[in-house]
């Protein structure tokens, strides 16, 4: 059986620890300028390829001038980025579907001890079908 449960009245509150190192700090159901802006005080996995020089959408500068506030807020309302939005949901489906787990969407997710590392889990695994057991994982979800 095949579940993929979405965020909302039963989501995890903020500040719960969702991994074995990480606490939510912002549910999968928040508002999108908000998570924008929560996104802002920390280092996120996105952010990584630009400080290393290896992203096409962005450099280590831009990252410093996104962070102290000298870019304003942009969502990436490319044509790539609004399908892939679109079309995460019925992946994450599908992907649990073929291998017989059950997903949930979680947020914006903080690192215990390093509070500046962040990311946003696409989903998370509670059962993972590579592990032996009921460990959980991550999913990494790209449609573009």
């Amino acid at each position: 059986m095949t579940v993929t449960a979405q965020a909302g009245p039963t989501s995890p509150a903020a500040g719960r620890r969702v991994t074995p190192t990480g606490r939510l700090i912002l549910p999968a159901d928040a508002d999108r300028a908000d998570w924008l802006t929560a996104r802002r005080s920390g280092i996120g996995s996105s952010d990584i390829a630009a400080i290393l020089g290896i992203s096409r959408y962005g450099n280590a500068l831009s990252v410093y001038h996104d962070k102290t506030g000298g870019l304003h807020l942009e969502s990436d309302d490319s044509e790539p980025a609004l399908w892939g939005r679109a079309f995460e949901e019925t992946v994450a489906r599908e992907w649990a579907r073929r291998n017989r787990s059950y997903v949930r969407r979680v947020g914006l997710v903080q690192n215990i001890d390093r509070p500046w590392q962040m990311c946003t889990l696409d989903r998370r695994v509670l059962e993972c079908p590579l592990a032996d057991g009921a460990e959980k994982c991550a999913v990494e979800i790209k449609c573009r």
